[in-house]
């Protein structure tokens, strides 16, 4: 019996040595233990801090792309989202540029604080994202550009047709991948993409890899903006002469929109977009920003249109 005692009497100060030896730990170190009140004034802090919108953005001169000189991103659409931070103050604003369209779409489907700011409406878009109501911008339409010697084997057309060229011809077309240009030329471009007359160039800064391979006689044909013609071949034309030429599938004008994630946030975050885009358009700074990336003889007749479709 007084064996078992002694027994008991060792496991309990064995116990007590423990107990005692924890309790000194946490004395000589009182940094482990959380301060209640610092946590909630963390979490209260957490919970003020303004959403972020991040504008996702393609690498596509003139709306977006890199300034060479110190790898900022600059061009017609940046100066567009500077504008329309002034009438956000409720959000912080980052500016991410995802390379090409297919990729502005891919980071926008899976955020719900993400915004594309040049996104052409399509039906099979509409599945996924939402768009503004207003347009965020008017464009003159698409062109199909050429060298000369295209220009010349085509009998120097005043009009084309794009279905007919890639019927008819060898000549190659040179596009984006993931880039949408109009739901006509786009159903075309569809048909003809597994064929030999069409040419996806994914890598880059998008438009003026295309346009070197359009001046290398690697393509024969590109589709571009006014303002992107003017833009990048200033820059690059060289002694080639080019040739823009107005397609016969296409509307003389089109518009482009600023898009978010098809869910309950992004329908929130494009109506305050909307709000904000009504306050600016009204302005003189946003019809110069695209007015400027055009050839000088362009400038009126898109002010006429600008009157007549975005501010009505």
């Amino acid at each position: 019996m007084s064996c078992i005692i002694k027994h008991l009497l060792i496991i309990i100060i064995v116990v007590t040595s423990i107990l005692t030896s924890s309790c000194e730990k946490k004395e000589n170190h009182p940094q482990e233990l959380v301060s209640p009140t610092k946590t909630l004034e963390s979490i209260v802090e957490t919970s003020n801090k303004p959403p972020t919108i991040t504008w996702v953005v393609a690498d596509a001169a003139p709306i977006s792309y890199y300034n060479n000189e110190n790898s900022t991103l600059i061009g017609y659409g940046i100066e567009i989202i500077e504008q329309m931070k002034v009438f956000l103050p409720q959000y912080n604003h980052k500016i991410f540029c995802a390379g090409n369209y297919k990729r502005v779409l891919t980071e926008i489907s899976n955020n719900d604080f993400y915004v594309g700011i040049d996104i052409i409406k399509t039906p099979e878009r509409e599945k996924t994202f939402v768009f503004s109501q207003s347009p965020a911008f008017l464009f003159l339409n698409l062109q199909l550009v050429m060298r000369e010697d295209s220009f010349v084997k085509l009998k120097s057309p005043k009009i084309i047709s794009l279905r007919e060229i890639l019927t008819t011809t060898n000549l190659v077309l040179g596009i984006s991948k993931g880039r949408s240009h109009s739901h006509e030329l786009d159903k075309i471009i569809e048909e003809f993409k597994d064929s030999n007359s069409i040419k996806i160039i994914a890598q880059g800064n998008i438009a003026e890899d295309t346009a070197k391979m359009l001046l290398s006689s690697r393509i024969d044909l590109m589709l571009m903006y006014p303002e992107e013609i003017n833009h990048l071949f200033s820059k690059i034309q060289g002694n080639t002469k080019i040739y823009s030429i107005p397609i016969k599938e296409t509307s003389a004008i089109g518009f482009s929109f600023f898009v978010a994630k098809n869910s309950q946030q992004g329908i929130k975050l494009l109506e305050e977009i909307d709000k904000a885009h009504k306050m600016i358009k009204q302005t003189s700074e946003y019809l110069s920003t695209y007015e400027n990336s055009l050839p000088k003889d362009l400038a009126a007749e898109y002010r006429r249109l600008f009157d007549q479709y975005l501010l009505k």
